[in-house]
């Protein structure tokens, strides 16, 4: 069984590490913006050293591949599949998004979740996430760059109520013609105790996983 997972996750304002071990979950998190690169692996050196396991007694490790910021993205990436090669350690990449509605779960058990986040000049990073009945979230294929202006069309194609998540419903001046119910949150930032949380699940139905090659998502 996948005992031991250690999770990394740089890709926005925040760098943190998780590690699970015999079901129990040790979390360290801190913003740093622009420094990832300076206190990231000092992180994960402490985060070991404080739950007693060396890396290459980790069942399997993993990391954010975005959406989010580029450098941070690739350096999470860069050094999980570095410890996972040199270890042959199982490795899997987790949509920073679906870690984000795992987070709207942990925190208000909601199965819906719309997540939207500032991407500057090219608009809002949109995904529609659902929980199904194994506890697997489900929506990567809708993580999309939208114009601002083009938001409130995707809502209004919705219906139910759905937990907003993110830094862009500021930036969205949505306009309800369909009475959707929806519920605000103050997530903005994703955490690496949730990767864990999503890469547990999909370890269990999966037992015979391999070294993932990941896929950066911009």
């Amino acid at each position: 069984m996948f005992k031991k997972i250690l999770a990394i996750d740089t890709s926005m304002d925040g760098c943190s590490v998780s590690l699970l071990k015999n079901n129990f979950i040790t979390n360290k998190f801190k913003l740093c913006k622009k420094k990832h690169t300076e206190i990231i692996l000092p992180m994960i050196e402490k985060i070991l050293n404080t739950c007693c396991i060396k890396i290459n007694e980790l069942n399997a490790i993993a990391c954010s591949k975005g959406p989010g910021n580029f450098t941070g993205i690739r350096l999470a990436i860069c050094i999980a599949q570095a410890m996972a090669l040199q270890k042959k350690i199982p490795l899997i990449g987790v949509s920073t998004f679906a870690s984000m509605a795992e987070q709207a779960w942990r925190k208000y058990a909601t199965k819906k979740v719309l997540i939207a986040f500032d991407a500057k000049k090219k608009g809002i990073y949109w995904a529609e996430y659902v929980r199904n009945n194994n506890g697997i979230w489900e929506g990567e294929n809708t993580e999309i760059c939208l114009k601002t202006e083009h938001v409130n069309t995707k809502i209004n194609k919705l219906s139910g109520s759905w937990t907003t998540v993110g830094n862009g419903w500021k930036k969205i001046n949505f306009k309800n013609t369909k009475k959707i119910n929806l519920i605000s949150t103050e997530i903005v930032l994703p955490h690496a105790k949730d990767i864990i949380t999503f890469t547990n699940l999909l370890l269990k139905k999966n037992n015979s996983l391999i070294f993932e090659n990941i896929v950066p998502i911009y």
